[in-house]
């Protein structure tokens, strides 16, 4: 399996993953923030990692990577993030 590049735009066959994984889950929700009803879908996957200081205190050491599929209120600009693994994606993206 191919590692998926995170700098990488996803395709519209990407997209309409999330899109639908959203539907079925019934998150299709207006914006939490100004309740406008248009969510647009960014075009890269975002990568989430926790930051936690080593065990000597003088460095930091970071978990595992969380992709994250983004999406963005067309009018306030809030930012709504689902895990990629539960939507299908990491499968399709050959993301481990």
């Amino acid at each position: 399996m191919a590692t998926y590049d995170m700098t990488m735009n996803l395709t519209e066959e990407n997209k309409q993953t999330i899109k639908d994984a959203l539907e079925t889950k019934g998150a299709v929700a207006p914006c939490a923030r100004c309740s406008t009803p248009t969510m647009s879908i960014l075009d890269s996957l975002v990568a989430l990692t926790s930051i936690k200081p080593n065990e000597s205190g003088d460095d930091q050491e970071y978990g595992p990577i969380l992709p994250a599929a983004a999406l963005i209120c067309t009018n306030c600009g809030h930012l709504v993030l689902h895990s990629a693994g539960i939507l299908g994606l990491t499968q399709q993206l050959g993301i481990r």
